[in-house]
């Protein structure tokens, strides 16, 4: 479920419908995203083995919702993507002569299961490429690697 919060004034209907779009796409996929970051620190096997799995990027999402994908039972009947949107935003880069911004990190949330997605000026920036998304794809999978998530996913 999606949900919206933050000034109704720079709530934005487009860029929310974009980004539930890109949330959509990215789990519609399957294994890790196929970008040279991933492949620098997931061992080769790994990334073969994980290639056709349809389940890793939710089981992966799961893990970082409720701290725990061990067990199936143990998925909540509820998930919530928040989107906040960010009314502070930065000057644009040309303004400053800075890099593009990025995005703010995923904040998770284990004790409800709920992550919040910030819509600043860095993820508008990543949902200027349109579909399949593959900027956003590889930014979100890097939100939900950590070394435990990729140790649970080696033995699961």
């Amino acid at each position: 479920m999606f949900k919206t919060s933050g000034p109704p004034r720079i709530s934005n209907p487009s860029t929310v419908l974009r980004l539930g779009d890109a949330i959509r796409t990215y789990f519609s996929g399957s294994g890790h995203p196929d970008d040279e970051l991933f492949r620098l620190f997931i061992d080769a096997p790994a990334f073969s083995r994980d290639q056709d799995d349809p389940t890793l990027r939710a089981r992966m999402f799961i893990r970082c919702l409720t701290g725990d994908f061990s067990h199936d039972d143990s998925v909540p009947d509820h998930l919530e993507i928040v989107f906040r949107h960010d009314c502070n935003t930065p000057s644009s880069p040309r303004d400053l002569g800075i890099a593009a911004p990025v995005p703010t990190p995923l904040e998770f949330h284990a004790c409800c299961a709920s992550c919040t997605m910030v819509i600043d000026d860095g993820m508008r920036n990543l949902l200027r490429e349109q579909y399949p998304y593959r900027s956003f794809q590889t930014w979100f999978h890097a939100q939900l690697i950590d070394p435990g998530t990729l140790e649970a996913l080696q033995h699961s």
